[in-house]
């Protein structure tokens, strides 16, 4: 029996097929936060505004934000299991100092990120361990 995308993001890809899509939808969410940040904060360099809350999103700092998540994203798609625990470990920074910065807690897009960036650590763990039971077997 097959499971369908939204099983396995909550209950884990059960797998390698569908861990392999896992990972491949969160690099392109990984890759789409990194361009909308960008694009917000190389904006934030030009313009200025009296909002707390478009003044925290166009901040040029976010810069170094967009090159860690570039990073981490290349790294989660050469499937290193490291890259995908700090994408999870920085989504949850960002969604605690959302919630300092701004005084309200993140919305239910930031809770579906954190639940799929889980699920590629998870993914990628069924990857690895399925490329190391090949390479023991063809030993």
């Amino acid at each position: 029996m097959s499971q369908n995308f939204m099983e396995a993001l909550f209950q884990g890809p059960k797998d390698v097929v569908m861990a392999q899509k896992i990972v491949k939808v969160a690099v392109y969410v990984s890759l789409f936060i990194a361009i909308f940040t960008a694009s917000f904060a190389i904006a934030g360099l030009y313009q200025t505004s009296s909002d707390t809350t478009w003044q925290y999103i166009m901040d040029p700092w976010s810069l170094f934000d967009v090159f860690l998540m570039l990073i981490f994203t290349y790294f989660l798609y050469k499937r290193k299991l490291w890259a995908s625990i700090c994408i999870v470990v920085h989504q949850v920074l960002n969604l605690v100092i959302i919630y300092l910065d701004l005084g309200r807690f993140p919305g239910a897009i930031a809770m579906f990120k954190l639940i799929l960036f889980i699920s590629a650590i998870r993914a990628i763990r069924l990857i690895n361990q399925d490329v190391k039971n090949h390479n023991v077997e063809n030993a």
